[in-house]
């Protein structure tokens, strides 16, 4: 009987088309140019300040008062991850070469996430961008069909223009400039 009502579940997935699908959320994210130039301040925050340990995040400029200069945060990520895509906030990695006042950072931030002295970035931006030469400079890469390989780039910006649409609220259009590089 057991063997019976298998071949007939095996047979009806069949008939029906039936397959199962597998998600898995990749952690990458998009390049910190495409972050910026897609910044609102209805749904994000900037902040600039320093690591003063792995975790934890002093604030030392913000686009909005609900953000404290001079205190701290700790830094979470957030996003789908997993192999069922699910939604959540994690700690940061990857921070402990990060820390000191030497060592300025930018963060984008999630404007609705960040309570309960937190500063939640999305997916793989937890660490920020170094804004230590007075700019900010984004990797992309994209592939080639011609010389079936891809082709990495260097786009920079000063950091005086993306303080102006950060923390001014000027609208104009980031313009980057473009490198290619060897990576």
């Amino acid at each position: 009987m057991k063997k019976l009502f298998a071949y007939l579940l095996l047979l009806t997935l069949c008939l029906f088309g039936t397959t199962f699908e597998i998600k898995a959320c990749s952690v990458g994210g998009a390049p910190f140019k495409d972050l910026l130039n897609h910044y609102n301040t209805k749904s994000y925050m900037a902040v600039e300040g320093y690591y003063i340990s792995e975790k934890k995040f002093m604030v030392t400029r913000s686009s909005d008062s609900s953000i404290k200069v001079g205190n701290e945060y700790e830094v979470l990520e957030y996003g789908p991850f997993g192999s069922l895509c699910e939604e959540y906030e994690m700690e940061v990695s990857g921070t402990s070469t990060l820390i000191g006042e030497e060592k300025p950072r930018l963060l984008i931030v999630f404007k609705n996430r960040c309570t309960n002295k937190k500063l939640v970035t999305p997916m793989s931006w937890g660490s920020g961008v170094d804004i230590s030469n007075n700019k900010i400079v984004s990797i992309d890469g994209k592939f080639d069909s011609v010389s079936n390989k891809y082709v990495w780039y260097e786009y920079s910006i000063s950091l005086d223009n993306v303080r102006k649409r950060l923390f001014e609220g000027k609208t104009e259009i980031l313009e980057w400039e473009k490198e290619e590089i060897n990576y």
